[in-house]
């Protein structure tokens, strides 16, 4: 199970409290149901055995002996229950008669039986009282519980009614807010259509801040080959939008035009539809352009996952290298301290003359080394402090991990060497040991002890030396194993950027699928927002039509009814015909198929209904008739007119609100393109580095890093270095640096 926090544990503690409270009451309840119901059955089972008992007599009892039998009892027992019955029959008959031995024996007989009957009647008010008792109990429980209950009803049915109230209030704020909501609605309305008629002078503005960021733009195409297909689409966009506003200029015209000619609407709709066919096609094509380039940079993104895991791999293949190297350097010094040890226990045989001054020495030696190297290790973080802090305050600040890289490389050049020095004196003390022992054996006793004192104080100062050299060589070897907990560490920090950088590339190839989505959809909703308002406009055509046969109709005179009769429902059928073409092909076709068919069935219904002014004013109407007609058809078509000159205006109103998206996108993708260019250069340059070093030249730096390990000559070792300076590309400061660094080491010296 999972540990539960503090909160849960507190809140099943309350839970199970709760829970004992309520068994607590209802034990108290059964433990006193329980009490009462034990009382009542004491009572009936007093009661029952009251009533199952039946009288004896004092007299029958005191003459019958203890040796009867049980049946002898029961006979007698039945015939003195038989007896009272008699001895009141014969009372009741014979009154006078004197009584007899056997009436005193009754008499006694009927004395117990009465006492017995008071006994079971006491025990039996008795039941009936504690039974009448309880009962009251339960009543009066009842009572109060039921007093309770209904003051809980009315405590319940009062916060009910304040609750109700309170419900009230609430929907009465809230209608309250809702109007006032829908008067800053239209408010707000009202400004943003103000804000609409002052943004025309920004829009210049913002033209010329895209010329701007166009050769800023161009600038930059000539240094990146990749990014050429980003830049020309941005040009295309930019096109698009100039074109668009040249649209936008010659609607405005058009715009002129119609308001001077009314009944050159339907070209102009025509000519709308049209272009937002064309918008439609132009925003298909440039969704394609963005798939197109979101695949493009996954594409990228996979290869540089590709190439960061190619480095990771060889920096991995570095580091099991160096850890074989450390390996072998921790045998040799095990091999070194174990021929030490062996050297100490044949000097402590040699040196028995002066045991306590040789410990003595050694003492001292080594604690002076244990000083010398806390010394040296507080020295070399000081000097690495003090070497952060210079990089960070300077102007070219360098890369400090490489320049400890080689350094530490330098290290184990000179441990290997030291190795190798320590292995050939470790020979000759030996061969000097073996030729003092030949020498002891040889040699008288008398001559010998000088020798062997002079013999055994070279040999101290040879282990002391010794000595010094292997706590060099263990320090050298814990710097070793530092500077490889570093190298991992700095791995494990190339695997996480890596990683980051695998996430950040897909947030942004997900944020452009979403922008390209939203783009979609806006569109969409474009589309929509343009076949609803053709739509609208038809149903105000037909409107109109239909008011123009309705008021023709009523100023016809009643003998030309039936004749315009017919042409009205001909134009009727017509119109309704071409409606239902409209719908049905708004629903099948595209936007610019819906558009030709508007164009087309407009004229038609218009010369209808034309032919049917000029037919109802041809027929024999008297001249006042004939002129209200026209009064009126005159007025429909300024009102058409006018109904025209706000469609237009909503739409060029729509049209420069696209507009001004578009330039907001432009604007909002350029910037992101700058980022973008700026973030791929860099990474570029590094990939090129990455290559540079870590391609074909490899397998090389690999041999020659070997070959300077393996090798002892000095010469061949500066030959190396020159080689590695040249596979990697060292600067003439980085070749400096190395070779003032390397000037103090033995084989550069040497050579």
């Amino acid at each position: 199970m999972e540990k539960l926090s503090k909160s849960e544990l507190l809140r099943i503690a309350e839970e199970q409290k709760v829970k004992l409270s309520r068994y607590e009451s209802r034990l108290r309840d059964v433990v006193a149901a329980y009490k009462s119901l034990s009382k009542e059955k004491e009572a009936l089972e007093a009661s029952l055995i009251a009533l199952s008992s039946t009288p004896a007599q004092g007299s029958s009892s005191k003459k019958s002996s203890f040796q009867e039998n049980i049946t002898d009892a029961e006979s007698g027992a039945n015939d003195e229950a038989k007896e009272p019955s008699e001895v009141g029959s014969e009372e009741s008959a014979e009154e006078e008669t004197p009584k007899s031995d056997n009436q005193d024996g009754s008499n006694e007989s009927d004395e117990s039986a009465l006492e017995q009957l008071r006994l079971q009647l006491a025990t039996l008010t008795n039941s009936l009282s504690t039974l009448s008792a309880e009962k009251s109990k339960m009543e009066a429980g009842f009572q109060t519980d039921k007093k309770k209950l209904r003051q809980e009803k009315e405590e319940k049915e009062r916060v009910i009614h304040d609750l109700q109230n309170q419900l009230k209030e609430l929907e009465k704020q809230h209608r309250l807010e809702i109007e006032t909501v829908k008067s800053k609605l239209i408010v707000e309305r009202h400004e943003r259509e103000k804000e609409h008629t002052d943004h025309g002078a920004m829009i210049m503005e913002l033209q010329k801040l895209t010329t701007e960021e166009r050769s800023a733009k161009e600038q930059l195409e000539t240094t990146i080959a990749e990014l050429k297909t980003r830049a020309l689409a941005a040009e295309i966009s930019e096109k698009r939008l100039r074109d668009a506003y040249n649209e936008i200029e010659a609607m405005k015209a058009k715009l002129c035009r119609s308001e001077a000619t009314a009944q050159e609407a339907s070209p102009l709709l025509i000519q709308l539809q049209a272009e937002m066919s064309q918008l439609k096609q132009q925003h298909t094509i440039a969704i394609q352009e963005e798939q197109r380039r979101a695949k493009d940079a996954e594409d990228r993104a996979r290869h540089l996952a590709a190439v960061h895991e190619e480095r990771v791999a060889n920096l991995e293949s570095h580091l099991a290298d160096l850890s074989e190297t450390v390996g072998s350097y921790d045998r040799v010094r095990q091999q070194d301290q174990l021929a030490i040890q062996k050297l100490k226990e044949h000097i402590a045989h040699l040196s028995t003359a002066a045991p306590s001054d040789f410990e003595k020495e050694e003492s001292s030696v080594e604690l002076d080394s244990a000083t010398s190297v806390q010394n040296i290790l507080q020295n070399i973080s000081k000097l690495k402090e003090q070497l952060v802090e210079s990089n960070r305050l300077s102007e070219k600040p360098i890369d400090i991990e490489d320049a400890i890289f080689g350094l530490f490389m330098d290290f184990g050049n000179r441990q290997v060497e030291l190795h190798a020095a320590c292995r050939d004196e470790r020979e000759k003390l030996l061969q000097e040991l073996e030729l003092a022992k030949n020498a002891k054996l040889h040699s008288p006793l008398y001559s010998a002890r000088p020798r062997e004192e002079t013999a055994a104080e070279s040999l101290r100062i040879q282990i002391r030396s010794l000595q010094e050299r292997v706590r060099m060589l263990n320090t050298q070897l814990e710097q070793v194993e530092s500077s490889e907990q570093e190298w991992k560490a700095q791995a494990t920090r190339f695997q996480q950027q890596l990683e980051a950088e695998k996430t950040s590339w897909r947030e942004k190839v997900q944020n452009l699928e979403s922008e390209l989505r939203a783009r979609a959809i806006q569109t969409e909703q474009q589309l929509a927002l343009q076949r609803e308002h053709s739509l609208a406009l038809l149903e105000d055509k037909e409107q109109e039509i239909r008011t123009l046969k309705s008021s023709f109709q009523m100023f016809l005179p009643l003998g030309k009814n039936c004749d315009s009769g017919a042409t009205s429902s001909d134009v009727e059928e017509t119109s309704l015909h071409a409606v239902q073409t409209v719908q049905e092909g708004d629903h099948t076709l595209s936007s610019k198929s819906t558009g030709a068919k508007m164009s087309s069935s407009l004229p038609g219904i218009l010369l209808g209904t034309l032919q049917s002014e000029n037919g109802m004013a041809s027929v024999g109407v008297g001249p006042q008739v004939g002129d209200s007609p026209h009064i009126l058809h005159y007025a429909h078509e300024l009102a058409r007119r006018e109904v025209d000159i706000s469609s237009l205006r909503k739409t060029r109103n729509k049209l420069e609100s696209t507009l001004r998206d578009m330039t907001k996108i432009l604007a909002a993708e350029r910037e992101r393109h700058s980022e973008e260019t700026l973030r791929l250069r860099e990474s570029l340059a590094r990939l090129e580095r990455c290559q540079s070093r870590e391609g074909a030249n490899l397998e090389y730096l690999k041999n020659v890093v070997l070959s300077f390990l393996e090798t002892s000559s000095p010469s061949s070792k500066q030959h190396m270095l020159n080689a590695i300076g040249a596979v990697l590309r060292f600067s003439e400061d980085e070749l400096d640096r190395v070779r003032h660094h390397s000037s103090n080491s033995w084989w550069y010296n040497a050579s």
